[in-house]
């Protein structure tokens, strides 16, 4: 994936928050290919992640399966001087994110791959020789300011598709909840989110590769960074969650507490807005 499409497929995390009714194309869910083996059938990737690993925008930690996000540049930099302030504003959120990351040390170097292992170990690793699922699990740190953060994970998926262009997908878990990088008892709790969120992730891998994951099904209101819209969604398995068709993959997120009626995203068809209550959130 190069690194236009690597930035323009993460806008999925931020088109809630999208001012002046920018609309978008309903998002396409990715289908398996036809001869796609069962999910069993995967490997860990265990090498530090990389940009075409990760379809987000964030920093990625060296030599971690890290990645930090919520640096930003100026956006007015960015519109007086085309390309050159886009270059500036990312350089910029980027060494904002690595001095963040360096407050989160701990946190930043957990064994994610150990943790992952842990979650797969009914499953055996598939032969080095044998077509399968390479699996890589990522654990995201996202800052509201330089001392809340949020905490999500994700499982990037690919198959070989000999001849053709490989299978890719990115199965996304985004946690409520915020913590403070100040407090090592906060530190604490985050660090404790970790493993279920990459449980729940890899959940979401495993249900769509056996076929039983039917995406954008009804509306509901959806809290996406902040923001509170109706989202085309599937059922997710607890009713504070909502699974969303992700331009490549799935993405879970909390459901707010909603009391009034909610607007349409634009990014999935402009669902006729519903109350809380009709919507069953």
């Amino acid at each position: 994936m190069t690194r236009p499409l690597h930035r323009a497929t993460a806008c999925f995390a931020g088109l809630a928050i999208l001012a002046g009714g920018h609309a978008m194309a309903a998002p396409r869910t990715i289908q398996l290919l036809p001869d796609a083996p069962p999910p069993e059938t995967a490997r860990i990737v265990e090498r530090p992640i990389k940009d075409n690993d990760v379809f987000y925008m964030g920093t990625l930690v060296d030599g971690t399966h890290t990645t930090v996000a919520g640096g930003r540049g100026s956006l007015a930099v960015g519109l007086m001087f085309g390309p050159l302030g886009v270059a500036a504003n990312a350089a910029h959120a980027h060494e904002v994110n690595v001095e963040r990351s360096k407050t989160i040390d701990g946190l930043v170097h957990n064994d994610t791959i150990a943790a992952f292992k842990a979650i797969r170990q009914a499953s055996q690793p598939a032969p080095a020789d044998t077509r399968a699922y390479e699996l890589v699990p990522i654990v995201q740190v996202m800052f509201e300011d330089d001392k809340t953060f949020r905490m999500g994970c994700m499982v990037t998926v690919t198959l070989a598709n000999p001849g053709k262009r490989d299978w890719r997908a990115r199965y996304s878990v985004q946690l409520p909840g915020r913590y403070d990088n100040s407090s090592s008892a906060s530190l604490d709790a985050a660090a404790q989110t970790v493993a279920p969120c990459l449980a729940e992730a890899n959940r979401l891998f495993e249900v769509q590769a056996r076929g039983g994951l039917v995406l954008g099904t009804r509306t509901q209101p959806v809290e996406i960074n902040g923001k509170t819209v109706q989202m085309l969604v599937a059922d997710a398995e607890y009713p504070a969650h909502a699974v969303i068709p992700d331009m490549l993959g799935a993405a879970e997120w909390p459901l707010p507490v909603v009391d009034k009626p909610v607007p349409p995203c634009a990014c999935n068809g402009a669902p006729k807005p519903e109350t809380g209550a009709a919507a069953g959130g």
